[in-house]
């Protein structure tokens, strides 16, 4: 490792230590914000420098920074879009011509996807008991999403903590274009923050870009549970840029495998950022194409507790089943002398039963919660 990169990354990282997703390109103002491509060429501003860093799937904190140098003699007011990119499965179901498109609950994950479908869609997303536990309640219909639109920042809920930073003060978006499609049984959207970078004459100018991400994930159960984590950058957006981009750093923890990086990108080591190392790639004189990605993945074998699905099931997305009134066995149930006359909520791993009793039936009804002894 040479010593230049290592206190280039030092020097960077004195700057801000925060979270980011995807790269800062320049907006396209010939287009309406709601047509059209939303980023083109400028050919006054290049990108020299940007370091890249993910902390992993555990915490999937971000931090993109950025050297940026105006290359005129010219104050230039640049318009910026940032875009992150939020990617779900689908499961969907067949009723009759319609096709509701349901979302996968995972047992062994946190779920926490929902709160951004709830964003995409609000009201609009609706509800139906559903037998699988492991597919969710909500669905919504085509008609029910639109492919594009805009968003006051006022009005958006900014539930990835996104912040934006110019030579360390506070740069505020002032509006997010939505994008929304559904592919390969895949629901994905891309937020793009609008905002304004100002540059003085010759500037060299630090923009940092931070975010908690939320990864793709999903579970399974074989011998153990297993977790599949997937996280992406869009890079293709930094070549928007004028020029290629001189030198790009991009640090990511041992353990996590590489499942798409551009070829002009190459490994150059590991380093150490605090307690943990990190796998360093370096480009230099890169100039992004259009769809350029970095792609990560991870299969985790620890298992997670399963507090969070049973939160879900039970309280978030109540899944209500009917109180058993017959023998699940060969076994006939005639009465019982005596019980506990009082009612209760069980709470199930398949979901909640409410004002079951304390009946002699419960010892026969195949749910296992719901049995009880007698005893003094």
């Amino acid at each position: 490792m040479k010593r230049k990169v290592i206190i280039f990354i030092l020097f960077f990282l004195f700057f801000t230590l925060n979270t980011v997703y995807s790269d800062d390109g320049s907006w396209n103002s010939i287009h309406s914000e709601l047509k059209g491509n939303l980023y083109s060429n400028n050919n006054q501003i290049i990108m020299e420098k940007e370091v890249l860093i993910f902390d992993g799937f555990e915490k999937s904190n971000v931090t993109a920074i950025f050297q940026f140098k105006n290359s005129s003699d010219k104050p230039l007011n640049v318009e910026a879009g940032f875009p992150v990119k939020f990617r779900i499965m689908l499961e969907p179901i067949k009723d009759g011509k319609i096709v509701k498109y349901h979302f996968p609950v995972s047992k062994y994950g946190p779920n926490r996807h929902f709160e951004i479908i709830k964003l995409l869609i609000g009201d609009k997303l609706k509800s139906e008991d559903v037998e699988d536990i492991e597919t969710s309640n909500e669905y919504f219909l085509d008609k029910d999403i639109a492919p594009r639109r805009k968003v006051l920042a006022k009005d958006f809920k900014n539930i990835y903590n996104l912040k934006i930073l110019q030579n360390n003060k506070n740069i505020d978006y002032d509006f997010v274009v939505i994008d929304i499609a559904i592919k390969d049984n895949y629901f994905e959207a891309v937020f793009h923050y609008h905002h304004n970078l100002y540059f003085n004459p010759n500037e060299t100018s630090i923009v940092s870009v931070s975010y908690t991400d939320y990864c793709e994930e999903s579970g399974e159960q074989l011998m153990v549970p297993v977790l599949h984590y997937k996280w992406n950058y869009i890079i293709g957006t930094g070549g928007t840029w004028k020029d290629n981009i001189k030198k790009l750093y991009f640090l990511f923890p041992e353990g996590i495998d590489l499942e798409y990086l551009p070829k002009e990108l190459s490994f150059n080591g590991i380093v150490r950022l605090g307690e943990n190392s990190y796998n360093l790639y370096v480009g230099e004189n890169y100039k992004p194409k259009i769809n350029d990605m970095f792609t990560l993945k991870m299969v985790s074998y620890k298992s997670n507790d399963l507090s969070s699905f049973y939160n879900y099931i039970w309280f978030t997305d109540p899944r209500k089943i009917n109180i058993p009134s017959k023998s699940y066995y060969n076994v006939k149930y005639i009465t019982t002398s005596s019980f506990i006359k009082q009612k209760t909520n069980l709470y199930t791993d398949r979901g909640v039963i409410e004002g079951i009793d304390f009946s002699g039936l419960r010892l026969f009804d195949g749910v296992k919660e719901s049995v009880w002894c007698e005893g003094k």
